[in-house]
């Protein structure tokens, strides 16, 4: 979100205008101190797994409404369905393969 945004702020990306709240500053820098927690969280064993599996009540929302305010010109049916696709298959999926090998690595270490 913080790459969006920043990009959006520098003029290189046009986003849609459901989404143009990315490029609020306030946004970046949330994003990018939870970039930061995350990076370091990931370092430190069954600390990630805690923290990976907090995210998952995050991003798979987060995911969902992405889709729905990127897909805010199409029609409700396939807004809907973006919505779906968003925050269950993309979000979920690849969080929840992350989780799990971060899981197993934990296991066997």
């Amino acid at each position: 979100m913080a790459t969006l945004g920043l990009l959006s702020r520098l003029g290189v990306l046009t986003l849609p205008g459901s989404l143009t709240p990315i490029a609020n500053w306030w946004v970046i820098g949330i994003s990018a101190v939870l970039f930061l927690l995350e990076f370091f969280a990931d370092k430190i064993p069954y600390v990630d797994l805690i923290w990976n599996a907090l995210q998952t009540f995050v991003r798979v929302p987060v995911g969902a409404l992405l889709a729905w305010a990127a897909t805010s010109g199409l029609s409700p049916e396939w807004q809907l369905g973006a919505t779906a696709t968003g925050g269950a298959i993309f979000a979920f999926v690849a969080h929840g393969g992350k989780l799990a090998i971060r899981a197993a690595r934990d296991a066997l270490t």
